[in-house]
């Protein structure tokens, strides 16, 4: 298990001595800075894993930001004559979901929801990453991990501040549960590898989980902000975000707005306010000269009802109608002077209570040239949509 990584690594830092590596501030200090999105599209992009044998890049492809989901449970199964690894996703993705809650809080200097806030945050961020780059791997070596492979460091980080799970080794077979439990286990093997095989002296060999401030609030199974939803049942409502749409987040914002939950979910306190629903109709895949025609479509809503739609996350001015229509689309080509009715759609919908905010669930318009929907392209879309919501499970096999 060890042998595969380490021959890798070697070639890896190897470079980073001779200065072939150059480091990429991922995340550069200060608040607001944090972006996970980058991260990971960093990690899967790095030319200098390409020394890591090809088997260990199918573990690495698992990082890519529009399906990485590997903190649910991971076993590594070092019984037989091939390595194992199994990744079980805990049905949330990382990268602008999971992992954007922090990012997302840290971004706003003023945020106070009632459970969490800015300050703290901000604080259990800088005192985790501080204790990983040198408590546990030292100084020196957090310099050549962060050269040879920056947005590393970060990444485990924020897994390690969600703080749930555990892992167990029994003989030859290493399970690790939840976002804390993957990275003191990654990191259990990766020390002893460092350290056999480069003779690189880590500060501590282990991760105790004493030395790290943990957000409890922001697992998958908790409620960051209060309005008796939990993050899981806040983002299986919501459209769940991919990096590609960043700056349209709508997780995100519901799982930390306590006036922005799941409206009609099952186990709601009677009584309080989200009785009702709010969806979004209409065709999503359109040729240029077409008309954009989508409607809200709702039920159990106090009146008067306010509407305001909003296009990649900002608001539309005077689209305000339970009904948005764009006449004569274009797609941004050069014969439509630029202008591209494409992109990305949701509408924030008020109630007479004044006591409930919706967003209804975001809507992909997508304008091609005449003649250029594809066939049968919402069949594919459907598809990719389920693969990114399930998670999935990856069995990746390893050879000696």
């Amino acid at each position: 298990m060890k042998k595969w990584m380490t021959l890798g690594l070697v070639s890896a830092i190897s470079l980073a001595f001779s200065g072939t590596a150059v480091a990429v501030d991922v995340f550069p200090d200060g608040a607001g800075s944090k972006d996970f999105c980058d991260a990971f599209t960093t990690l899967i992009e790095n030319d200098l894993l390409e020394a890591l044998p090809p088997e260990f890049q199918d573990l690495v492809s698992q990082l890519d930001p529009a399906v990485a989901d590997i903190n649910g449970t991971v076993t590594v199964d070092d019984s037989g004559s091939e390595t194992v690894i199994t990744i079980v996703g805990n049905g949330l993705l990382d990268a602008n979901n999971e992992l954007r809650l922090i990012e997302h809080i840290l971004a706003d200097t003023g945020f106070d929801n009632g459970v969490l806030t800015h300050a703290e945050v901000l604080a259990a961020w800088n005192a985790n990453l501080n204790q990983m780059k040198n408590g546990q791997l030292g100084a020196s070596n957090a310099g050549i991990i962060s050269a040879v492979v920056p947005g590393l460091i970060e990444v485990l980080v924020g897994f390690l501040t969600f703080g749930d799970g555990d892992y167990e080794v029994t003989g030859d077979v290493t399970v690790a549960n939840g976002s804390f439990g993957f990275v003191a286990a990654l990191y259990d093997l990766l020390s002893g590898a460092l350290e056999d095989e480069l003779n690189l002296t880590l500060a501590s060999n282990t991760i105790d989980p004493a030395d790290f401030t943990f957000l409890p609030e922001l697992v998958a199974d908790a409620d960051a902000d209060g309005d008796g939803f939990s993050n899981r049942q806040e983002y299986n409502a919501f459209t769940p975000d991919v990096c590609a749409a960043k700056g349209t987040e709508t997780f995100p914002v519901a799982a930390l707005d306590p006036l922005i939950f799941p409206s009609g979910t099952e186990g709601e306190p009677e009584g309080e306010p989200g009785e009702g629903s709010v969806a979004i109709s209409g065709d999503t895949m359109l040729e240029v000269g077409d008309d954009i025609s989508l409607a809200v479509v709702s039920s159990g809503l106090t009146p008067p009802v306010t509407y305001q739609w909003r296009k990649n996350g900002a608001a539309m001015p005077g689209r305000v109608l339970p009904t948005l229509v764009i006449n004569n689309i274009c797609d941004g080509s050069v014969s439509c002077g630029g202008v591209d009715d494409g992109g990305v759609y949701d509408v924030v919908v008020n109630d007479g209570s004044s006591k409930t905010q919706y967003i209804a669930p975001a809507i992909e318009v997508r304008v091609f040239p005449l003649g250029g929907v594809p066939v049968a392209g919402g069949i594919g879309l459907g598809v990719l949509a389920l693969a990114g919501l399930a998670g999935g499970m990856a069995a990746i096999r390893k050879r000696r």
